[in-house]
């Protein structure tokens, strides 16, 4: 088996016909196969996986589908889905998103290739207003110089644009607890790019990320930012030395970025957050925060949120080093 993709399911009715059409007109047509996790989706999601199954019968045996008893989360279905993935490479694809067509073939001919432990493609940002926004990733060819560059939490910390090789996708202290609720992806991602000898990249953006603007709404959730301590906690005590000096500007960026789920204005929200991305540096920064077009709230959200983390996150650190000294 070359490939194994993951696929975890939850409400996703009205989306998943596109996402499983993209993945069975991959065009590898063998040694490849696809695992459904279905988490107790209350919807018709899986009645219509079935219904596109079998306009796909050469796909059928490709085609695993397991349910959980109780809905778990998208952690648990993922760690679920990789309990019986046989591929040499294995990659996980949101049932809300789509993938070009060849995808999965490029990534691991390149794998083939260069002899890789992870492959990584670009994104294609696709907003429900229509419009596109192709997201191309500069080659490292390392991994810790690629672990620099995941403070943009799309591009560098989503599972969906990476495969990895099995033996460090399966690897037995690679854990994910299924509590985690926010940064889960960062979190296996970082993990296990820390156990690459190497890199590479296809030069093409092939997975389709969608973004609803209507779900950046969110009430803020004491669990989220608990959540997040977690996978700081976990990524502090597991990384190499020579990642951790990234370790704290990458999750203060993260924790800016979350922040912006909060709040009334959808359309604010996003301008703000597109803004932040398009421009570096304080200074820079600064004026958007100070801009009128900037929501009161989301200023002041944003502001104690930078400080708390940021106290947090020295607390955590004094904390660790108190507790190593008196082992």
């Amino acid at each position: 088996m070359k490939v194994s993709v993951c696929i975890p399911i939850y409400k996703v009715e009205k989306y998943i016909e596109q996402c499983v059409r993209s993945l069975f007109e991959q065009t590898i047509k063998e040694e490849i196969e696809f695992i459904f996790v279905d988490d107790c989706t209350p919807d018709k999601s899986i009645e219509v996986l079935e219904n596109v199954l079998a306009e796909y019968p050469n796909r059928k045996d490709q085609v695993t589908i397991l349910h959980h008893k109780k809905n778990k989360g998208l952690v648990a279905s993922r760690n679920t889905a990789l309990t019986v993935a046989r591929g040499d490479y294995i990659i996980h694809c949101d049932s809300d998103d789509w993938v070009d067509l060849n995808m999965y073939e490029s990534m691991y001919n390149k794998a083939i290739e260069t002899n890789a432990d992870m492959v990584y493609s670009g994104i294609v940002m696709c907003y429900d207003d229509g419009r596109r926004r192709n997201i191309s990733i500069k080659e490292y060819l390392s991994s810790d110089m690629l672990f620099k560059k995941m403070s943009n939490p799309i591009v560098f910390n989503s599972l969906c644009n990476k495969i990895f090789r099995r033996k460090i996708a399966l690897s037995a202290d690679i854990k994910v607890p299924d509590h985690i609720c926010m940064s889960e992806d960062l979190l296996r991602s970082s993990l296990m790019l820390a156990k690459c000898k190497s890199v590479a990249c296809t030069p093409h953006c092939c997975y389709h990320y969608r973004q609803n603007t209507i779900s950046l709404v969110h009430a803020w959730k004491k669990e989220n930012f608990v959540s997040m301590q977690n996978v700081y906690s976990i990524l502090h005590d597991s990384l190499p030395t020579d990642f951790k000096p990234y370790l704290i500007s990458l999750y203060v960026a993260l924790f800016i970025k979350a922040l912006l789920h909060y709040g009334d204005s959808p359309e604010d929200n996003l301008l703000f957050k597109e803004e932040l991305n398009k421009k570096r540096g304080i200074k820079n920064i600064v004026a958007v925060i100070a801009s009128e077009r900037v929501q009161l709230q989301i200023k002041i959200i944003y502001v104690c949120g930078v400080i708390n983390f940021m106290l947090t996150s020295k607390i955590i650190r004094y904390l660790n080093k108190k507790l190593k000294l008196n082992k």
